[in-house]
């Protein structure tokens, strides 16, 4: 912190105030210094770890890095469609699961069931992370009473961890 306060108080000095102020990176410098000394002074954590902006320097140097944040900007909006489409089939195999299975797997897996729609929800969250999918997959198919109902069961327990 030492080192880059005086960075921005010689170049502050060097170039003057209204040459240093049109430049955004020396006033980005210089609210970096000013949050981390009052973090230094309050103990505050989170005006302390501001200082990992400073990364975001090497953008202006490093074109590589410019091109890079710069497509990841532009993605954002398609991520949000992309998390969107998720959501809904997430909440279709919910509902679909609440159908086919429902209550009969209560007795084999407690936490992991569609008996309820929150737990449907979660236990299709369950089989996104695949977290213990396999275990959600023999609870699932041993609560069918039939050689169909298991393998439509074991098709849409797996066919929903592919898709995920």
């Amino acid at each position: 912190t030492l080192f880059f306060a005086s960075e921005s108080i010689l170049r502050l000095i060097s170039l003057g105030a209204t040459i240093f102020c049109r430049s955004l990176d020396n006033l980005f410098n210089l609210f970096l210094v000013i949050t981390t000394a009052a973090g230094l002074v309050s103990g505050n954590m989170l005006m302390l770890r501001l200082q990992a902006f400073r990364l975001f320097r090497l953008m202006g140097h490093v074109p590589t890095l410019q091109h890079l944040l710069r497509t990841a900007v532009l993605t954002t909006p398609r991520l949000f469609d992309v998390f969107l489409f998720v959501l809904l089939v997430s909440v279709c195999f919910a509902v679909t699961g609440r159908y086919l299975i429902g209550h009969t797997m209560t007795e084999l897996s407690p936490r992991s069931n569609f008996s309820s729609m929150s737990l449907a929800l979660l236990t299709i969250f369950q089989l996104f992370t695949g977290d213990s999918w396999s275990s959600v997959l023999y609870a699932a198919v041993a609560s069918q009473d039939t050689d169909p109902e298991k393998v439509l069961v074991a098709f849409f327990v797996v066919g929903f961890v592919l898709f995920s």
